[in-house]
């Protein structure tokens, strides 16, 4: 039996693939370091709720499916980075579970990490 949970993904199966591509491309040219511990947090996955909900009000219209994802991306890259961010304020050893990214890298680092997903502009 599938989950009334399940069946809110479903539709944007194909889309939140993409979502998760686009950011691990986004990652991809950070300096090694840099690069090592944002993937770690990209591919940590999480519930995708941010990227879920905008790529299912797109699909109330006609938006065009490259700018959703690379919207619904961004929006969970700036969601990453508020979290690193909390923990490095909270002085958070641990984030669902697993060592916080500055419990492994150090402050310096993850307040690094945290800018780079999200950018004051």
């Amino acid at each position: 039996m599938v989950s009334d949970l399940q069946a809110v993904y479903r539709p944007a199966e194909a889309e939140l693939a993409a979502v998760d591509q686009e950011m691990r491309q986004a990652v991809s040219t950070l300096t090694p370091l840099l690069r090592d511990a944002a993937t770690r947090f990209v591919k940590a996955g999480g519930k995708r709720l941010r990227p879920l909900l905008t790529i299912l009000a797109a699909k109330l219209g006609q938006a065009e499916t490259r700018q959703v994802v690379q919207a619904a991306a961004a929006l969970e890259l700036v969601h990453l980075g508020s979290l690193v961010h909390d923990d490095i304020v909270d002085e958070s050893s641990l984030r669902r579970g697993q060592p916080s990214a500055n419990a492994i890298y150090g402050n310096q680092v993850a307040v690094l990490l945290g800018d780079f997903f999200s950018p004051a502009r």
